[in-house]
């Protein structure tokens, strides 16, 4: 079995668990508190047949949170709320946190279970535990699971591996493939079937797919999918050439969840449309990486940045480069300098101060320019670099004041990107963040 729970925690579980069962409650009248109904338009309407049979119901509060569950018995609602809810998600968080448990499963999939046992408990319909019951569908349930997520705006010439992701180009033959089966099992229906594939083709096609193998049910598994394909791509992003100009972005990223700067408006004549206009405010290039770009990229830092990713126990320093990868990266993905300064900037705060009560522009461009420069001549003008960019920096958060795109700016993010090359190469050099920061004061008194 891929989770195990020990028995004293098990009947803890399974005591917390039958308590619930005293907390399920009708549920109040709703009473809605605005008469305003928007005019949505409906494109389409779900006939009886196609119904599914719904056991749970849930609330949720403007923020998206859950804060109650139901249930429909002899056409009544019930359900935990309030308090019998908090519990509910108390013990569920407890149960993901026991061992393994979290590599599995997640918050969301246990408090299914458990609303449903409790709901077959309270209508007598239950004669199992809780915690038998969930490590029986648990151990149905999690099961290694192929999961790609296209990417937009990038393409690649070959396989790229990044972490636990693999970045593949979607040819023409490798989308054909992928929906062959579909095509076959739906002839009846192939016209529309043909419809949404070709529309999916538009959208992907030439671009690229990120996959990935995690073991774990569905929605765990989606979002730890998620969290690792993203993280690839900041670390991808790190050797872009968008970190050398502010005028450079990227916007690569998992299809749809791209940033999307288009805008659109409509002129009236004598109170009717005369016409619409989509226009962007800011455009973003596709962005290709051959085989040749693969090998420089390696060489810049990828495979050391690939061997640390795939370790299981990461030294403190290693940890505190990747949050720092992962800050910078963002940057490139903002069209503003001043957005980008930014990031760029905490990122390599992250890694030079060693707390916040250090002095900044001293400590930062002290140590900048002995990790970055090799002569007292460079040392001397990365340091002053630095002053100059926070100067700057703290007239645009201050007055409002916006940053040029200047040769300034520029060298400066040239440097930064320098810093940030040079740390991948170090990742493996100190044990903490402290460690290497105290090398640099060595270096200024030898």
């Amino acid at each position: 079995m891929y989770i195990s729970i020990h028995d004293e925690a098990s009947i803890r579980f399974n005591q917390q668990a039958m308590e619930l069962v005293s907390l399920i409650k009708p549920a109040p009248p709703k009473v809605s508190v605005s008469t305003f109904s928007p005019e949505h338009h409906i494109s389409g309407t779900i006939e009886g047949d196609d119904l599914i049979e719904v056991t749970a119901l849930a609330e949720v509060n403007q923020l998206g949170e859950e804060i109650s569950k139901h249930f429909i018995h002899d056409e009544k609602l019930y359900g935990l709320l309030d308090e019998g809810y908090q519990s509910l998600y108390r013990l569920s968080e407890s149960i993901y946190r026991h061992g393994k448990v979290n590599q599995y499963l997640s918050v969301a999939y246990i408090i299914d279970s458990l609303f449903e046992w409790v709901r077959k408990q309270w209508i007598a319909e239950s004669k199992t535990s809780f915690i038998e019951d969930l490590l029986v569908s648990a151990e149905a349930d999690i099961v290694e699971q192929d999961i790609g997520f296209p990417i937009s705006m990038l393409s690649v010439e070959d396989e790229l591996v990044i972490g636990a992701v693999v970045f593949k180009p979607i040819t023409k033959d490798r989308f054909n493939k992928w929906f062959q089966n579909a095509l076959e099992a739906n002839r009846d229906n192939l016209e529309v079937v043909t419809e949404y594939i070709e529309k999916y083709r538009k959208k992907t096609q030439g671009n690229t797919i990120a996959e990935i193998t995690i073991l774990a049910e569905d929605e765990h598994a989606i979002k730890i999918a998620k969290e690792k394909v993203l993280k690839s791509l900041s670390i991808l992003r790190v050797f872009s050439p968008s970190n050398l100009h502010p005028k450079l972005t990227e916007g690569f990223n998992i299809l749809g969840s791209e940033r999307n700067d288009r805008v659109n408006c409509q002129f009236y004549k004598e109170g009717v449309v005369d016409r619409t206009l989509e226009y962007l405010e800011h455009s973003y290039k596709l962005r290709t990486i051959s085989k040749q770009d693969m090998e420089e990229t390696r060489r810049l830092g990828l495979d050391i940045i690939n061997d640390v990713l795939i370790k299981s126990k990461k030294s403190e320093f290693q940890e505190k480069v990747l949050d720092a990868l992962d800050l910078y990266s963002k940057s490139t993905m903002l069209p503003g300098p001043e957005d980008k300064l930014i990031y760029i900037l905490s990122a390599i705060e992250s890694m030079l101060l060693k707390d916040t009560g250090e002095p900044i522009q001293k400590n930062l461009g002290e140590r900048m320019a002995f990790f970055v420069g090799k002569t007292p001549e460079e040392r001397i003008a990365i340091k002053a670099d630095v002053e100059n960019i926070y100067n700057i920096r703290s007239k645009f958060l201050h007055h409002g004041y916006t940053i040029e795109e200047s040769e300034m700016l520029a060298g400066f993010m040239r440097t930064a990107w320098n810093f940030i090359i040079k740390l991948i190469g170090e990742i493996n050099k100190y044990n903490t963040k402290l460690e290497f920061i105290e090398h640099f004061e060595k270096i200024k008194f030898r």
